[in-house]
């Protein structure tokens, strides 16, 4: 009987501190410009490819980049934070967002992305451009294996 409490008093804990993280949100959002989901506002998502650069020399590796993406009122889409994304990912990045197109009724409207770069599986001499994988409501996962070391 005692852990049920333990249980409930930890579900209760954690909703609350979930509901003070929303609120404190809120409050340092306050004032910026509005964001939403990629569900509300995207017609097309284009997912980034890994850049060859990023595949030399690494063994499996992931690198994860917070984006956010401006809503235009034509429905293409304009990369906010473009100087904070490293440049080894920034073009492939920045082509991606390009290719996007989004709702006009959004425009004005900021959708933040999280996209991670994944490293995985052996080396291979071949040329890829990563799988791309979707996981709603706003993370996108490239994967790609290392590219092999040539002398």
């Amino acid at each position: 009987m005692g852990e049920l409490r333990s249980d409930a008093f930890e579900v209760q804990v954690t909703v609350r501190l979930s509901r003070i993280a929303c609120w404190l949100g809120l409050i340092l959002t306050w004032g910026s410009a509005p964001q939403v989901l990629a569900a509300d506002c995207a017609w097309r998502i284009a997912a980034p490819k890994m850049p060859p650069l990023a595949r030399q020399g690494r063994p499996e590796s992931k690198t994860q980049l917070k984006v956010l993406v401006a809503i235009r009122t034509d429905g293409t889409g304009e990369v906010a934070n473009a100087s904070s994304i490293p440049v080894v990912f920034r073009y492939s990045v920045l082509d991606a967002v390009g290719l996007s197109r989004f709702r006009a009724d959004c425009s004005g409207k900021r959708l933040e992305y999280f996209i991670e770069f994944r490293l995985y599986g052996k080396a291979t001499s071949e040329h890829q451009d990563g799988q791309a994988v979707f996981e709603p409501p706003n993370r996108i996962t490239v994967i790609a294996s290392p590219s092999a070391l040539q002398p």
